[in-house]
């Protein structure tokens, strides 16, 4: 008879730590492959693409939006717009809806020093109005809507101010009472329905000894 010694050494910690590593790896390719997929399927079009297929974009505003990132868990990804304005966008696109009144803005006697809307008029006004950079209160609804928002430095621009919240309201007013429905154009469930059948490839060979 033969004596023999059998030395085990337990690496399931290390087996582990690689299977997660791996996994997060993978899953960070297949969230980047959907991202891919959901932003080719939105085209740059001037006309409205029909209800049921991917949305058109005049601006390519949509497609850019779009993002995704990890969880601080590292066990997750969200892959989707980035922004409030572009999150309703795309809730009212991929489901359908209708868009939901517009709150009317407070009334207010505009003095100077108060911060109040201006209409843009000036080229630095225009280029910082495209780039989509908040305003000084932080505001960028006043961009998309032809003004910004800045300090009040005369009574005339005080006044200027109180008639463009008037033009506002009314503008608002007349919205709300036409609700406008919009049939769905969904680009995220799609896109995640051509992507499901290949996320396996992306685990394939993500742990090795």
């Amino acid at each position: 008879m033969v004596a023999a010694r059998v030395r085990i050494v337990d690496k399931t910690a290390n087996v582990k730590k690689a299977a997660q590593t791996g996994s997060f790896r993978s899953l960070g390719h297949a969230s980047a492959f959907l991202f891919r997929v959901a932003r080719n399927s939105i085209k740059r079009r001037k006309t409205a693409s029909l209800p049921g297929r991917s949305p058109n974009t005049q601006t390519g505003h949509l497609k850019r939006v779009i993002r995704y990132e990890a969880a601080t868990d590292r066990k997750s990804y969200t892959i989707g717009p980035v922004n409030q304005y572009a999150q309703t966008i795309w809730d009212n696109l991929e489901f359908g809806g209708t868009i939901k009144p517009r709150r009317m803005l407070a009334v207010k006697k505009h003095a100077v020093g108060d911060y109040g809307p201006v209409a843009i008029t000036n080229k630095a006004q225009r280029a910082d109005k495209m780039t989509g950079k908040a305003g000084r209160d932080g505001r960028k609804d006043w961009r998309r809507r032809g003004y910004v928002r800045v300090k009040l430095r005369s009574d005339k621009q005080a006044a200027r101010a109180d008639r463009l919240i008037e033009a506002e309201n009314a503008a608002r007013r007349e919205e709300n009472a036409k609700p406008v429905r919009i049939d769905a154009r969904p680009f995220m469930g799609p896109a995640l329905k051509v992507t499901r059948p290949r996320m396996p490839k992306f685990w394939r060979n993500s742990v090795s000894a």
